[in-house]
C-alpha cells in the first residue's frame, strides 16, 4: 500500500502562488524598462520581422501578421494576437504607432471596434522595425533569447532599440499583486532629455523633465503637481480634461479631444444620464459625429452659461478624467520595481550601451576576418608567377586549391622571412 506524505497546504500554496505571480508579472502584464514593450507585442513583432512583413514591402492582410506571431512565438491565440497588433497601430491609443494599417483600425467611438482582421492590411511600420536595428550583429547577449513553446527556435527578450526609446508609448498592465501606469511622453523631448542625459548623468531631475503627452491631446491641468510623479514613479494622478470649443453662433459646446482612453460611447451614455437627472442642466441635445476624429456637439438651452455647463461636464462625465502614475517595469527583464523617470532613462542609456558595444564588436570582428583575407590576397600577389605556374599544373580548381594551401604558406613565409 502506497504511503501519503504529509504537506503544509498554507506553503505550497503560497509557493505555487508566488511562482504564477511571477510568470504573469514577467511574461505578460508588465513592459521591460530597457525596452519598453511587453512580451506578447515583442514576440508579434519580432515574428514580422523575421518574416519580412515590415514597411518596406507590400502591404499583407492582417492574417498574415496573426499567422505569423503564432506560428513562430505567440500562444495566447489568433483574437488576442490580432488584439494586440491592432492596437499598436491604432494613432489614438499608441502615441508614435509600431504598425502600419491599411483598413479600419476603428475610433474614438468606443473600444475595440477596429474590422476584422480579413479586412485589414498591416505590416511593421519604419519605427517598429527600427526596434530591430542591428539585432542580427550578435547586439543582444544570449542569456536575453528564449525558446519557443516548441523549443524550435528563439526570439529576443529585449530589443536592441537603438536611438528611439519606446517608453514614449506608456503602457498598462495588471499582474499578480501589482498594477503599471506609465503615461505616454513627446519623442522629441524624451529625446532631448536622454541627449543631456548621456553627456550628464547628474544633471538636475527639473533639466530633463519631460511632461506626459498623450495620443489624444486634451489638457492637462495639474502639470505642476504631477511632477513629482513623473519624478519619483509614483503619486498624484494626471488630471486631463477635453478640449471643448464655444461655438456661440449656433449655441453648441463642440468636444474635439478627449481625454485619454476615453470614448466617446461612454461621455453620451453619460450626457443622457446627467440630462434625465438634470432636466436644467442647461443641456438640449447633443450628436455624436465621431469619424476619425472625435467629434460630440452638445446644444444648449439659449440662456445656459457656456462656462456653467463646462464645469458641469467635466464633474459629471468623463470628459474630465485621471491617468495614474505609477511606473513599475521590469529591471533587466526580471525583477518588477518602480521607476523614477530618470532612473528609466538611465536604464535604458545603459542598455543602449551595451547593445552598442556588441555591434561594434560584430562589426570590428568581421572586419578582422576580411583584413585577413585581403592580406592573404596582397601576399598571393607579391608571388603571383609561382601561384599560376602551380594552379596550370593541376587537373582541375579542386586539386588547384589543395595544392596551393602548403605550397603558399611555405613560400608565403620564405617571402616574409626575407622582407623582414
Amino acid at each position: 500500500m502506497s504511503e501519503f506524505k504529509k504537506v503544509n497546504l498554507t506553503k505550497t500554496l503560497e509557493d505555487n502562488f508566488a511562482r504564477y505571480a511571477g510568470m504573469v508579472i514577467q511574461d505578460r502584464a508588465i513592459v521591460d524598462v530597457r525596452d519598453g514593450l511587453k512580451p506578447a507585442a515583442r514576440q508579434l513583432a519580432y515574428a514580422q520581422y523575421i518574416d519580412k512583413l515590415t514597411y518596406d514591402k507590400p502591404f499583407k492582410k492582417a492574417t498574415k501578421s496573426v499567422a505569423s506571431g503564432m506560428s513562430h512565438f505567440y500562444v495566447h491565440g489568433d483574437a488576442s494576437a490580432y488584439s494586440t497588433l491592432i492596437r499598436m497601430g491604432k494613432p489614438f491609443a499608441m502615441r508614435y504607432p509600431l504598425e502600419e494599417v491599411q483598413g479600419s483600425y476603428g475610433n474614438q467611438m468606443e473600444n475595440d471596434n477596429e474590422a476584422a482582421s480579413r479586412y485589414v492590411e498591416m505590416k511593421l511600420s519604419e519605427l517598429g522595425t527600427h526596434l530591430f536595428d542591428s539585432i542580427e550583429k550578435n547586439t543582444i547577449e544570449e542569456e536575453d533569447w528564449r525558446e519557443n513553446y516548441d523549443g524550435t527556435e528563439k526570439y529576443p527578450a529585449v530589443l536592441p532599440s537603438i536611438g528611439f526609446y519606446n517608453l514614449v508609448q506608456g503602457s498598462t498592465g495588471i499582474g499578480v499583486a501589482l498594477a503599471s501606469s506609465i503615461p505616454q511622453f513627446n519623442l522629441r523631448e524624451m529625446n532631448n532629455a536622454l541627449i543631456k542625459l548621456l553627456w550628464n548623468e547628474d544633471v538636475p531631475f527639473e533639466e530633463i523633465y519631460c511632461a506626459p503627452d498623450f495620443a489624444t491631446g486634451a489638457t492637462i491641468i495639474n502639470g505642476e503637481e504631477i511632477k513629482e510623479s513623473i519624478k519619483n514613479g509614483t503619486g498624484p494622478s494626471i488630471k486631463i480634461r477635453a478640449k471643448i470649443e464655444n461655438d456661440y453662433q449656433n449655441n453648441q459646446l463642440i468636444v474635439t479631444e478627449l481625454p485619454y482612453g476615453v470614448y466617446t460611447n461612454t461621455i453620451c451614455k453619460q450626457l443622457n444620464q446627467a440630462i434625465e437627472e438634470n432636466p436644467d442642466c442647461g443641456i438640449v441635445k447633443f450628436l455624436d459625429l465621431t469619424g476619425i476624429k472625435p467629434l460630440i456637439k452638445i446644444t444648449l438651452d439659449k440662456n445656459a452659461n457656456f462656462g456653467k455647463v463646462k464645469e458641469f461636464l467635466y464633474k459629471n462625465t468623463a470628459l474630465q478624467s485621471y491617468v495614474s502614475v505609477n511606473m513599475v517595469m521590469l529591471k533587466d527583464g526580471k525583477v518588477p520595481q518602480v521607476f523614477g523617470f530618470k532612473e528609466a532613462l538611465l536604464e535604458y542609456l545603459k542598455h543602449s550601451k551595451k547593445v552598442l558595444r556588441n555591434k561594434i564588436t560584430f562589426d570590428l570582428n568581421k572586419a578582422k576576418l576580411r583584413l585577413e583575407i585581403v592580406e592573404g590576397y596582397l601576399k598571393a600577389l607579391s608571388i603571383i608567377d609561382e601561384v599560376v605556374a602551380l594552379i596550370k599544373k593541376q587537373p582541375n580548381s579542386a586539386s588547384a586549391c589543395m595544392a596551393l594551401m602548403p605550397v603558399s604558406y611555405t613560400h608565403l613565409r620564405a617571402h616574409e622571412t626575407a622582407a623582414n
